[in-house]
């Protein structure tokens, strides 16, 4: 709220206001960018000098981030740097406090992120050999694939092989099945015949 209002109110960096006409005004500034915002009439000094320490603060926080750090080891020794620099220029131990926090959250998300990376690598590779097995497995099972089809095509070339003998064997079979009807009829007709001849030098 502090750096709201001090961001709302600039001109209170500038000092402290005096009680009166200034302040009704900056009172009524105040309800109308924050409707139903209780305004004690505390000293305007100390709340600039709070606002300013946050505005300090939230500046130097926005200055971790527009340094693009990328949580290496040269971004946390550049943060470190500019703690101690920090620390020579303002005696806020709370804003120490926050550049310590930040410092060793970057610590923990870089160790976090080389983790990640390792990791990553690690299923890469993974990926990696598992596709190289699945091309591999491809290409012996087209290989089978080809044996297979042309053990089928052998196989079906010697059906039609043996199929064709099949019938050119069955044709001849009937053949001689007829010729032997034939000289079956034929002898039963001359044994008939014969019956008859001596039946008649019977009589």
């Amino acid at each position: 709220m502090l750096l709201r209002l001090d961001t709302t109110f600039p001109a209170w960096r500038k000092g402290p206001a005096r009680y009166g006409g200034k302040w009704a005004s900056i009172e009524c500034e105040m309800q109308t960018h924050f409707p139903g915002f209780d305004v004690k009439r505390k000293k305007l000094q100390s709340i600039c000098t709070r606002g300013r320490g946050k505005r300090q603060l939230h500046e130097l926080q926005n200055r971790l981030k527009v340094l693009g750090l990328d949580m290496h080891k040269q971004n946390v020794d550049a943060v470190k740097v500019r703690e101690r620099n920090a620390e020579e220029s303002t005696k806020d131990a709370h804003e120490v406090a926050a550049l310590q926090a930040a410092v060793k959250k970057l610590e923990q998300q870089s160790v976090v992120e080389v983790a990640a990376g390792k990791a990553a690598a690690t299923e890469a590779e993974r990926l990696k050999i598992q596709s190289q097995q699945v091309v591999e497995a491809k290409e012996d099972l087209e290989k089978v694939n080809v044996l297979l089809t042309k053990k089928f095509e052998h196989l079906m070339m010697q059906f039609e092989a043996r199929k064709e003998r099949d019938k050119k064997r069955i044709a001849v079979l009937v053949k001689q099945l007829e010729g032997e009807r034939a000289a079956n009829t034929e002898l039963l007709r001359a044994l008939g015949e014969g019956d008859g001849t001596e039946d008649t030098r019977d009589n």
